[in-house]
């Protein structure tokens, strides 16, 4: 999945902010994302990310859907139906020790993904400057609810 990314619409502004907060004090700790979905995002499950082999994820807010603002790198993929009593606990232990306004695993949903590296990119730039793989088509500027699509990995420029 080396040259595909994931784009995902419709982050809370103020649990990314938070996050890279979190980031900033301490490099160290993890950072999970629970996307609201009760299937999982195939190609994460298909094919993990690694620390070593990270994937891309770029995010828009809830504010501006039709810009990506956000970006960080997967490094883990889990389901959480599929967690260990222990390993459920100590993830929850870690997001309630550094963020007591997180929430914890929540319940029925799927994905569990990690992230390292989240940025806020300034500017920012267009949703459309994303390409598609499903059908090489520009993402679209007009959706208005969360989900994610696979796009190809986007050459980095200058603040991007």
């Amino acid at each position: 999945m080396a040259s595909t990314a994931i784009f995902y619409r419709g982050m809370y502004m103020d649990q990314l902010k938070r996050m890279r907060h979190i980031q900033e004090r301490d490099k160290s700790i993890r950072l999970f994302l629970q996307p609201y979905s009760r299937s999982a995002i195939a190609e994460l499950r298909d094919d993990p990310p690694t620390s070593i082999s990270p994937v891309t994820l770029y995010l828009s807010t809830n504010e501006e859907f039709a810009k990506v603002a956000w970006r960080a790198e997967i490094i883990d993929w889990r389901d959480k139906r599929k967690l260990s009593e222990e390993e459920r606990q100590q993830i929850d232990k870690e997001i309630r020790h550094y963020d007591s306004d997180l929430y914890g695993i929540e319940e029925g949903m799927v994905n569990l993904i990690q992230l390292r590296n989240l940025v806020e990119l300034a500017p920012g730039f267009s949703v459309t400057e994303l390409t598609k793989i499903k059908d090489g088509g520009p993402v679209s500027e007009n959706a208005f609810r969360s989900g994610w699509v696979y796009v190809k990995e986007r050459e980095r420029g200058p603040g991007a």
